[in-house]
């Protein structure tokens, strides 16, 4: 009599129990490419997506459009109340008064930094004195020949901050959209649309509520981005700086105060027209045409 014993190795059963996996993973993670999927049936076309499933059917089908009706949103222009112009555009409104040099020198430096100030006593002959003003011409002279200069390097530099963002911004035709940025949140059902009068308004299909998001430094807005792994932060680029709203998803309010918002902003970093989130939502990226870096900002720290 013989008897037969059928020895197993353990470590190459694990061994192909991986490689097992690893194939079956491997096989999931290339079905993430549109590419792999299946093809359609022959004269049918994808219609529309339902609860995680692509329904196809013919350009005709009307029946299968019918039961598929998603919710639409829609903003008049008519409806959205633009900026008031700037407070420099309203000088024209007030008499004329006399102000010294140095008044206006002040001003000048306020409004429009060195080159403004130099400008300004550039032009003052009879008020400043003659060694003062050729020498603010001089230099005045140079800072306008090394702008040049720069420009002709990085011709974008040159542009105004709307032209700026028009230029650098994902959304076509910028200044005349009524949407200019959109975000889903990447694990609740609700969204956030930036519209052309600057104010953010955020949808939520299981609320009657919906919150907008002004506040006075949300001019210009570029891009929002919503914060992974949390409910209430939502990171919006503006012309001059970043924000990050931190809105109470359980609120009733429909209008959160603007100290709901944090402001971030670092100079020469204007405007910001590109926003990223880490994975964790730790950190926050920015990008702006006028800064040859990318800031790294931790909000928690700020």
């Amino acid at each position: 009599m013989f008897s037969c014993y059928l020895v197993l190795d353990s470590s190459s059963a694990k061994s192909d129990l991986a490689y097992e996996n690893r194939e079956r993973g491997f096989t999931m993670a290339k079905m993430c490419s549109l590419a792999l999927f299946p093809p359609l049936p022959y004269g049918q076309i994808t219609l529309c997506e339902s609860n995680n499933e692509l329904l196809s059917g013919t350009s005709s089908d009307e029946a299968l459009k019918q039961d598929f009706i998603p919710p639409s949103l829609h903003f008049p222009r008519e409806s959205l109340k633009l900026h008031s112009r700037p407070e420099s555009s309203s000088k024209a409104a007030f008499l004329d008064h006399s102000e010294t040099l140095w008044m206006r020198s002040a001003a000048a430096w306020r409004d429009g930094g060195l080159s403004g100030l130099l400008n300004e006593i550039t032009t003052s002959h009879s008020e400043a004195p003659k060694w003062l003003s050729v020498t603010s011409g001089c230099i005045l002279a140079v800072l306008r020949w090394v702008s040049s200069f720069h420009g002709s390097l990085f011709p974008h530099v040159t542009l105004s901050s709307e032209d700026m963002i028009t230029e650098f911004s994902q959304v076509l035709n910028w200044p005349d959209c009524v949407v200019r940025a959109f975000s889903w949140h990447p694990h609740t059902d609700k969204f956030a649309v930036a519209l052309l009068d600057d104010s953010i308004k955020i949808y939520n299909p299981k609320s009657a509520i919906t919150p907008t998001l002004k506040h006075r430094l949300q001019r210009n807005v570029a891009a929002v981005q919503w914060k992974p792994l949390c409910a209430s932060a939502l990171a919006v680029a503006c012309q001059n700086c970043l924000l990050v709203w931190h809105v109470d998803p359980c609120s009733l309010s429909t209008r959160p105060s603007s100290s709901c918002a944090q402001v971030l902003s670092h100079p020469g970093h204007s405007p910001v027209t590109s926003i990223a989130w880490s994975p964790s939502g730790s950190l926050l990226l920015s990008a702006s045409p006028m800064d040859m870096s990318m800031m790294v900002w931790d909000v928690a720290a700020e």
